[in-house]
């Protein structure tokens, strides 16, 4: 884990916030029950409800232990946009820390797949009961929790931190029944989450000295490209007029068009009209 100081600090759950448990498992056991079939189709999963349901049942206690225990656990796929989250909060100087009711059974593990999966991004891991993680997020100095469990939301923000039930592209069903509390939004995709962390927290969406570096950036193009104009004054300035081109007399133009040494009648020449 990483460990930085921080002014901010922003709680996020583990499981469907920051990797997809839920089919992890089931493709897990699947696997061990042999029913991937032939084994050339890719493997086509229930969707992420049933996913759920399947893996917090109390007769999966156990498979949950041995799953936690296989090399499947720590390959477990992010969330789409997690990482890029974390890598944003941390840029803005968000201490990031996870706040998880998995058992305790399961930290050496939950550990090994927070360094392996978020490398640096994390700067501790905390351990509670569901539906307790308000005290958690209070000590710790939390502003922010992300969570998929309506009630350890709703823990959070009667401890007075500012909740998040993350509903990845609307298809989190276990927590679409109950409406969120007052200090607590619904959202469905990690950019959404962030922008609104960042509300919360009144930080600049753009990276501290990112505006700067732009600017910088563009100094010498812009002085440049002034330097450039003021020496194309300067020249145009300085050359002498442009002498105006005499006209030809009458006969040179009459001898043009009979085909005299200014080029012939096909020559390209115009024929100007003989002066009166």
């Amino acid at each position: 884990m990483a460990a930085t100081d921080a002014k901010h600090v922003v709680a996020v759950d583990v499981d469907e916030v920051l990797c997809r448990y839920s089919e992890g498992f089931m493709r897990w056991q699947l696997a061990a029950r042999s029913e991937l079939g032939d084994g050339d189709s890719p493997v086509q999963l229930p969707e992420v409800g049933i996913c759920f349901k399947t893996a917090c049942t109390k007769d999966n206690a156990t498979a949950r232990e041995e799953f936690a225990r296989s090399a499947a656990f720590v390959e477990i796929d992010t969330v789409p946009g997690s990482r890029e989250a974390l890598q944003r909060l941390a840029q803005r100087g968000v201490r990031v820390e996870v706040v998880t009711s998995r058992p305790l059974s399961m930290q050496p593990a939950t550990l090994d797949y927070l360094t392996s999966s978020f490398p640096g991004l994390i700067a501790q891991a905390h351990f509670s009961r569901s539906g307790e993680k308000g005290d958690i997020c209070k000590r710790i100095g939390a502003s922010v929790l992300v969570d998929d469990q309506i009630r350890n939301v709703t823990d959070a923000t009667k401890a007075g931190i500012a909740g998040v039930l993350f509903d990845l592209a609307g298809t989190y069903t276990w927590n679409q029944a109950a409406n969120v509390p007052s200090n607590a939004v619904r959202l469905q995709a990690w950019d959404k989450v962030v922008g609104h962390i960042l509300q919360v927290l009144q930080l600049p969406d753009e990276v501290p000295g990112q505006a700067k570096a732009r600017a910088t950036a563009k100094a010498p193009a812009k002085a440049a490209g002034k330097a450039a104009a003021k020496a194309k004054a300067k020249a145009t300035a300085a050359a002498p007029p442009a002498k105006a081109t005499a006209a030809a007399p009458p006969e040179a133009a009459v001898a043009r068009a009979d085909g005299g040494a200014s080029g012939g009648a096909d020559g390209g020449a115009t024929a100007l009209p003989a002066a009166l």
